[in-house]
């Protein structure tokens, strides 16, 4: 139940918390995921002094860090969605976020009953605990890279 709640918290930060204007993070990692999508390439008209600096070749692409995040986000995001393109951005942020959080109680879980250990109020009170750090540190990697960082680490986590 807890993690249900989480879950659900992180995808309501992710579609309503977080704005592409002002200068923080996610106007460097965000809007190429958006130009990608919308056939503009792998570029940032918000913050193009990055794209400028980071593109040896002169085309402005965004490759001032690896561009996976943005890559996937914009293969994720369609046109024919209701949703603007910028708020399917933060949901999909917000769903890499929301399925992280579920996996890595799995892993709590996991840990806390290893060697046939039951699940008892202390082990729920500190996956709890646990859980709601991570998630109040997603909340301020959301726009960032990390975000996918962390999926796959807890995917890996939780595949051993």
């Amino acid at each position: 139940m807890v993690v249900a709640v989480f879950a659900v918290l992180t995808l309501g930060v992710g579609y309503t918390a977080f704005s592409v204007g002002g200068f923080l993070d996610s106007t460097f990692f965000l809007p190429p995921a958006v130009s990608m999508s919308s056939g503009g390439g792998l570029t940032n008209h918000i913050t193009d002094w990055r794209s400028y600096l980071s593109d040896p070749t002169g085309a402005e692409r965004y490759l001032y860090f690896p561009p996976l995040y943005p890559l996937l986000l914009s293969a994720l995001i369609s046109s024919s969605s209701p949703l603007s393109l910028p708020a399917q951005v933060f949901l999909w942020a917000g769903v890499l976020s929301a399925a992280t959080t579920v996996m890595l109680a799995i892993v709590f879980y996991k840990l806390a009953t290893l060697h046939g250990r039951r699940f008892g109020f202390f082990s729920a009170i500190l996956s709890s605990a646990l859980l709601l750090i991570l998630l109040r540190s997603f909340w301020g990697f959301l726009g960032r890279p990390e975000t996918l960082e962390n999926f796959l680490l807890a995917a890996v986590l939780l595949a051993v």
